[in-house]
């Protein structure tokens, strides 16, 4: 061990008893409720040499975004996380993993048609419709090609007597 292992080592067990006799000074209420938050000993979460860690503990990643993402890249990710928390929100993730996988095609190769799944959860075709065109506006998504432009969306709202804007 280096000398400055050795001082760190040292100065790791005297904050060691330290904390521990300010722990047991604690009423035992206060003890226990920072034990159930795992604050009943010292936190020194880290080792002064690598060497002294297993390779699975060491950080051998980069630093986060150590070289800046392009433009592209961050939209993409963007997009993910909109995603994923869009699922993991969601009272029904399965009903929004079939309008992302309608609205990216998916179904439409595998010869399902917006009618089918909109009776799998007993939707009409025009609240599908909808469904699919909020979610795509709310990700900034073109129209796939299962769905209808935003002319014709508008043209069906004119024609259908909405009063309302059509994607709303």
């Amino acid at each position: 061990m280096s000398s400055y292992e050795t001082r760190q080592a040292a100065q790791d067990a005297q904050y060691r008893r330290e904390y521990e006799t300010w722990f047991n000074s604690l009423p035992a209420v206060d003890r226990q409720t920072l034990k159930q938050k795992g604050l009943h000993h010292a936190l020194i979460d880290y080792h002064a040499s690598e060497s002294a860690k297993d390779i699975s503990e060491r950080n051998m990643a980069p630093a986060y975004e150590v070289y800046p993402a392009p433009d592209s890249d961050k939209r993409l990710w963007e997009l993910v996380e909109r995603v994923s928390i869009l699922l993991i929100d969601a009272p029904n993730p399965r009903l929004e993993a079939d309008t992302l996988g309608f609205m990216a095609g998916f179904y439409i190769r595998m010869g399902k048609s917006g009618t089918e799944l909109s009776a799998k959860y007993g939707l009409s075709r025009a609240a599908w419709s909808k469904r699919c065109k909020r979610l795509q506006i709310k990700l900034g998504l073109p129209p796939s090609r299962s769905m209808k432009s935003e002319q014709a969306c508008r043209t069906y709202a004119v024609t259908n007597g909405a009063t309302k804007k059509w994607i709303r």
